[in-house]
């Protein structure tokens, strides 16, 4: 992953972010939402999108090529939706 450009404020965060702009789908009830991620950590990512939603939401998220991981909604403002990943997604961060 160290080709993918750092977030910017990283030095504030307790895990680097890489800026990744991966389009996906996510799932909150029965709703679907268009997504795209601007930035991924090992703890989390914030995605863009345009709906909002409410802190402790639980979601599902699925990117090409990755299998679905479940997130917990921490914020969502006009910078996106913050989420903290349930299940790890370990993979990705190999």
């Amino acid at each position: 992953m160290s080709e993918w450009p750092m977030a910017e404020a990283q030095n504030r965060r307790d895990f680097p972010r890489w800026v990744i702009g991966e389009r996906g789908t996510l799932q909150a009830g029965d709703e679907s939402h268009d997504c795209r991620v601007a930035n991924v950590s090992p703890s989390g990512m914030l995605v863009e999108m345009a709906a909002q939603l409410i802190p402790e939401t639980v979601v599902t998220v699925t990117l090409s090529g990755l299998l679905p991981f479940r997130a917990r909604v921490v914020r969502s403002d006009t910078d996106g939706v913050g989420l903290r990943f349930i299940d790890v997604p370990q993979y990705v961060f190999r």
